[in-house]
């Protein structure tokens, strides 16, 4: 029976206590247009904000990798390491034009944020989509999309 009391008494504050708030969040991938044609590229960023840090001037230092995934699956990334910010800091980051658009469908974008020892901060996806030269753009509204198991669920 006193087994009983000690191990409830431990679930509930355990769950009497919320998660712990995340460092860093990725907090918007711009993709513009959101459709374009065969052979053009849409200008893509992410913004990247630190929020709080145990020690006030405290610098966190992230890796950041984007990844842009073709219809086909193949996939192009980036890397940026060390990045040093402080809490409060907002840094943007801007996807190269290095990758190939040559198959009509729907592209997908990847931001993830790290740790230097590579555990995972936040992760962040947003899609855009490419079209046939011949036909007409179709203005499209993508929502971003935050990916369970990042550790943050998305703002609302």
């Amino acid at each position: 029976m006193i087994m009983r009391a000690v191990l409830i008494s431990l679930l509930v504050s355990g769950i009497s206590h919320a998660a712990p708030a995340r460092p860093v969040e990725i907090q918007s991938i711009q993709i513009v247009p959101s459709e374009v044609r065969i052979g053009t590229h849409p200008e893509i960023t992410g913004s990247i904000k630190v929020h709080e840090i145990k020690t006030p001037n405290e610098i966190l230092e992230i890796n950041v990798i984007v990844a842009v995934v073709r219809p086909d699956h193949v996939m192009k990334s980036w890397t940026w390491k060390n990045v040093r910010m402080r809490a409060g800091d907002t840094r943007t980051f801007t996807v190269p034009k290095e990758y190939e658009i040559k198959s009509t469908g729907t592209y997908k974008v990847d931001f993830n944020v790290y740790s230097t020892d590579m555990r995972p901060l936040h992760r962040l996806s947003k899609n855009f989509v490419v079209v046939d030269a011949k036909q007409p753009p179709v203005k499209t509204a993508v929502p971003e999309e935050a990916l369970a198991g990042a550790g943050v669920a998305p703002s609302k």
